[in-house]
């Protein structure tokens, strides 16, 4: 009797993880407008669940994040950053709510934060937008990747592959922000190279 339980349990036990295994990995996106472009263009599925909010910053993201979806997803991609930039001032680049945001996502959810690379803008854009320079999203980018080596299970990755020009401007936009929509498929498959 007890030999059956035990073999029992060992059985039930070995075909959860196996199961685990063998289901498809579930990924969780919050952030913003780039995020939201990805849910707007058919991205969303059964294992890739979207959270975005379009104009988010980091801060307001932490702040509203009794709202994140109630899953146990196996990764969390985090894409957010151009918002919180704009809010800075030249000279004064941080990260301190990124920083809470992403220690935030891996105690609520357990899992890796794949934190994605801010992409820099069009050329035109930064004349309006003097701090969305590329030297200020660089040192935004270099904040957050070391960061992101220094803490466990947290992964900065580069989707940008095929996005910029020889300046380090953003390539394959419409209106100097985001990606256009032509060019959401590799933005798309980019991102999956980089976490799967």
């Amino acid at each position: 009797m007890v030999f059956c339980t035990l073999m029992c349990v060992i059985t039930m036990a070995a075909a959860m993880i196996y199961g685990r295994f063998l289901r498809e990995k579930i990924y969780l996106f919050i952030g913003d407008s780039y995020a939201a472009r990805l849910e707007s263009e058919g991205y969303s599925k059964e294992n890739v669940i979207i959270y975005a909010v379009p104009g988010i910053t980091a801060k307001k993201l932490n702040d509203g994040r009794k709202e994140f979806p109630d899953i146990k997803p196996d990764k969390v991609v985090l894409c957010v950053g151009i918002n919180s930039l704009v809010e800075m001032t030249e000279g004064n680049i941080e990260i301190e709510d990124e920083k809470q945001l992403i220690f935030n996502l891996r105690e609520q959810y357990g899992v890796p934060v794949y934190v994605q690379k801010v992409f820099p803008v069009g050329k035109a854009l930064v004349e309006s937008k003097p701090i969305l320079t590329v030297e200020n999203i660089e040192e935004y980018n270099r904040l957050l990747k070391v960061y992101c080596d220094k803490e466990e299970g947290v992964l900065f990755f580069d989707p940008q592959e095929g996005f910029l020009d020889e300046e380090g401007y953003l390539l394959h936009t419409e209106d100097d922000l985001h990606i256009a929509d032509d060019y959401m498929e590799l933005y798309y498959r980019n991102i999956m190279k980089e976490i799967q």
